[in-house]
């Protein structure tokens, strides 16, 4: 009998502690909440030009001479994709040599 008790006893508390939960989640839904004031212009940044330009332009400058000229038509896209499959097989054939059956 006494067991019965406690399962009912832990039944009641689950259910009434997932109410609570409810009912704050749902009372903090409600609260208006606070909204920061908005920067003003002059601060942000003055006569600020398109970021998206300036950051073509940044890019360009990073990728300076060492940037692979992109590749034009199908012919070059398949040789390209020959390319890397032909060192990603490299790869796994070199890590499957240097791997012993034990680790498997």
């Amino acid at each position: 009998m006494a067991f019965v008790r406690r399962l009912l006893t832990w039944i009641v508390v689950t259910f009434g502690v997932a109410a609570f939960v409810r009912w704050w989640r749902a009372r903090g839904a409600s609260a208006p909440t606070p909204q920061m004031p908005a920067a003003p212009a002059a601060e942000t940044e003055p006569e600020a030009g398109d970021p998206a330009e300036e950051l073509r332009q940044k890019l360009a400058e990073t990728r300076g001479e060492d940037a692979a000229p992109v590749a034009s038509g199908d012919a070059s896209i398949e040789e390209r994709r020959a390319e890397v499959h032909a060192e990603g097989r490299a790869v796994v054939e070199a890590m499957r040599s240097t791997s012993s059956p034990d680790d498997a």
